[in-house]
């Protein structure tokens, strides 16, 4: 059975790490290929990509967008990866499929419009392409996330009561309603807004938060007195 997978939010931006080759997929329009891959050692910022959520309508598809380019991910007629100006294709249109045993925490890149699945590969050519069916799995079609450095702004944390200590207000909804009646009037309004929050302290895959990071926490001292 095949591991939940951790969807990144809009605006957090990822390399694309080939399981096989070891290498990043990118995204450029100064020269050809405009997509490719280049070993994961040598980071340049056309190999960051961003999720965009499809419509309702078409809920768990994603387009990929290049954080240089601008453009989106495609495949094209003859099967190679290129840039769009717009994710309005269904050549552009992906599902991330989870793995599972060896490659549980990857996924392919899969485009069921065309019934077709990316891959990096070094061993034949050509190296960088889309292949179908999409029920025909192989190690070099599975990828995993490599995350940019974030920076984290401000946590303030109790230790003792393993909560949130500081937590910003946040305004739901304004009425004004006015009685041009003689008479008293009653009106019960009701209004939420969903939250939630998730805690972990055991790190055991994911991506790296950096060095300047700082927590706030309360601890307590005692005082010791030699007789």
């Amino acid at each position: 059975m095949a591991e939940t997978l951790y969807i990144p939010p809009p605006g957090v931006c990822f390399r694309l790490l080939g399981y096989v080759t070891q290498q990043v997929l990118f995204s450029r329009t100064h020269e050809q290929p405009e997509v490719w891959h280049h070993p994961v050692q040598s980071e340049h910022q056309d190999q960051y990509f961003s999720l965009v959520p499809l419509s309702e309508n078409q809920e768990g598809f994603y387009a990929l967008q290049g954080k240089v380019s601008d453009k989106f991910l495609v495949i094209t007629p003859a099967r190679t990866l290129a840039n769009e100006d717009d994710e309005g294709s269904p050549a552009s249109w992906f599902k991330l499929e989870a793995g599972e045993g060896k490659t549980a925490k990857m996924f392919r890149i899969t485009c069921p419009a065309l019934d077709m699945v990316i891959f990096s590969r070094t061993h034949m050519t050509p190296h960088v392409s889309a292949t179908s069916p999409i029920s025909n799995k192989w190690d070099d079609q599975y990828f995993s996330f490599v995350f940019e450095d974030l920076q984290v702004n401000r946590v303030e944390y109790d230790l003792a009561r393993a909560t949130i200590a500081d937590r910003s207000l946040v305004q739901i909804t304004v009425h004004t309603f006015t009685n041009n009646t003689s008479h008293e009037q009653q009106m019960t309004i009701s209004s939420d807004l969903p939250a939630a929050q998730t805690f972990t302290w055991k790190y055991s895959s994911g991506f790296p938060l950096g060095d300047d990071i700082s927590f706030k926490g309360k601890l307590k001292v005692g005082a010791w007195k030699r007789y």
